[in-house]
């Protein structure tokens, strides 16, 4: 079946980021799935379309930085919550949808393929939101605060399943939905994918570390 897979932070290996997405893509197309991913533009140079190892990827022109202030990122996620939904209502014989958060309004273009084509949706939640950045102080609103945590439950509610990345995500949402709704799959380790090397003298040198230390960020 085809899969539409909608993430607004789509990183291949060759990317810096997470790349979850692309490794569950990537097992979809080895069996035989048709996965089709709309994400955000990673630079200016970027192509509209692009397939890799057989994942069709549109990219939509939508930035993101991780140092906008919180208007600069409302108004990402919402551009690409708007361009995202207008490409997903273009594509043909998609059977099922995910959408993977955050943000929260990832959910968004998911509900309304829905909604207008009647396409189930499974929705991934890496964090739960907006619980997170209420309790980080980033939204202090009570009008926003609302509507979010409606928008929350009704992407719950509407969702085919819910994939939690850890148990502690799960008893959230567990709030809302029965327990048999979610499935718990946290994140991974591609094993296969790390190779030992020798140490890199000159990086060490620059970031004033003894050769004999030890350090992971």
């Amino acid at each position: 079946m085809n899969i539409l897979y909608i993430h607004q932070y789509f990183n291949t290996p060759k990317e810096p980021g997470g790349t979850r997405s692309y490794w569950i893509s990537k097992k979809l197309v080895d069996r035989g799935f048709k996965v089709i991913v709309i994400t955000s533009k990673r630079g200016s140079d970027q192509p509209r379309f692009k397939t890799i190892e057989g994942i069709k990827i549109i990219y939509v022109n939508v930035s993101y930085d991780q140092s906008m202030n919180l208007i600069q990122r409302a108004y990402s996620f919402l551009k690409f919550t708007l361009l995202s939904t207008i490409e997903a209502l273009k594509i043909r014989n998609v059977k099922m949808v995910i959408a993977t958060s955050t943000p929260l309004t990832i959910g968004i273009p998911a509900l309304i393929i829905k909604i207008i084509k009647k396409t189930p949706f499974i929705f991934e939640v890496r964090d739960l939101w907006p619980d997170v950045p209420i309790e980080m102080g980033a939204i202090k609103n009570p009008i926003l605060i609302k509507l979010l945590k409606a928008l929350e439950i009704r992407l719950y509610k509407e969702s085919s399943h819910i994939v939690a990345l850890s148990p502690g995500m799960k008893d959230g949402i567990t709030k809302y939905v029965q327990p048999n709704k979610i499935s718990v799959i946290p994140n991974m380790a591609k094993i296969a994918e790390f190779w030992p090397r020798n140490k890199n003298l000159e990086i060490m040198e620059h970031l004033k570390l003894g050769k004999n230390q030890f350090r992971i960020i």
